[in-house]
């Protein structure tokens, strides 16, 4: 599947593929010193090249790309999935959670790793 996952501090969007989202999310989010929330997903895609050359004027740096118009307008017009929103917010991190609801109105999503991880659903 393709995602867009935008940077909370950065406003950068990473476009990319992986078969497992929500490992995927986990991975950046523990290399990454900015908060990240999945925008969409694009399930039945299996590259994301195609939109790297169609947002190519946008590039950054490696898979992130500025969130220009052009590209938000085209993430907009994606079909909402069970991921859009989806943030983590790791257990002893500063870096403090995306959503705007209190906690007893998102979804937990149970981890399938070892240390303090929650996802969680806006």
């Amino acid at each position: 599947m393709v995602y867009f996952i935008k940077g909370e501090l950065t406003g950068l969007v990473k476009i990319g593929k992986a078969q497992n989202i929500l490992n995927r999310l986990r991975t950046l989010q523990a290399a990454s010193p900015d908060n990240l929330t999945i925008l969409a997903v694009l399930p039945n895609e299996d590259s994301d090249r195609v939109y790297h050359q169609q947002f190519d004027a946008s590039w950054v740096h490696a898979e992130w790309f500025n969130p220009t118009p052009k590209l938000l307008a085209f993430i907009k017009s994606i079909p909402e999935s069970e991921y859009k929103g989806l943030c983590i917010k790791i257990g002893n991190s500063s870096i403090a959670p995306t959503h705007p609801q209190s906690p007893s109105t998102l979804k937990y999503v149970p981890p399938n790793m070892g240390r303090a991880w929650k996802v969680w659903a806006r």
